[in-house]
């Protein structure tokens, strides 16, 4: 991609542009759903997040999460206590969807930024800027990243959209080697106590050895479906 070298360039400019068209079609948006979510539905989900290769809103997604992958090193995930199942188990990092968010992709994006604070490594990110950084990230992944999507909720009508990222596609290596040391950066931010608004316990990459250890069958079979949408690891 080549910039305009007389003029900075802005991550953030190149979507807002897009956000500005799009906020002419919130309106009508918001009118479909009310007329095709159940009640219990409107009180969570104001609009349809697009879908990010189509552009289509046809599928009412309420979360995305994003994993990378780096051959024997496996999937990087989060340790964290889950709700329902009322424990600490390992999950992939990610969460529900925001009325700002462009896409469904970028809610992937912006939710494992906040998750996992890598905004606040100054090298990536000079003014710690969490919505520079989730740009950023997007616009260099967004073409290579692989998905699936997976029905979730008592209504069988809300998806959820898991993107996987192979490290080794990355051409940055500061970003490359950023995100494989990502969970010791994010231990360092809790012995610190520079930790922001997440609740992880600890981030780690599981390696495949550790799939069936890892006391979460649903992220087992979920990791490994994920697995046969990548060519190859290396």
């Amino acid at each position: 991609m080549q910039f305009n070298q007389t003029k900075p360039f802005s991550y953030a400019s190149v979507l807002k542009k897009n956000l500005n068209i799009q906020e002419e079609t919130n309106n009508k948006i918001k009118e479909t759903n009310e007329t095709n979510n159940p009640p219990n539905l409107k009180r969570i989900y104001r609009k349809r997040i697009k879908d990010h290769k189509t552009g289509s809103t046809e599928k009412l997604f309420s979360s995305a999460s994003l994993t990378f992958i780096q051959g024997s090193r496996g999937y990087l995930v989060s340790n964290e206590f889950r709700w329902v199942e009322q424990k600490n188990m390992y999950h992939t990092i990610g969460g529900k969807t925001d009325d700002s968010d462009f896409d469904i992709f970028y809610t992937a994006v912006r939710e494992f930024v906040e998750e996992t604070n890598i905004h606040l490594d100054e090298s990536l990110e000079k003014n710690k800027n969490c919505e520079n950084l989730v740009y950023k990230l997007y616009l260099m992944i967004r073409d290579k990243v692989k998905y699936y999507d997976m029905i979730i909720g008592q209504h069988k009508n809300l998806y959820h959209r898991f993107f996987i990222f192979n490290v080794n596609w990355f051409e940055d290596w500061e970003i490359r080697k950023k995100i494989i040391n990502l969970p010791e950066f994010y231990k360092n931010l809790i012995d610190n106590n520079l930790r922001t608004n997440s609740e992880l316990n600890y981030l780690k990459w599981l390696p495949e050895e550790e799939y069936s250890d890892s006391n979460n069958e649903m992220i087992t079979s979920l990791l490994k479906e994920q697995a046969k949408k990548i060519d190859r690891f290396e």
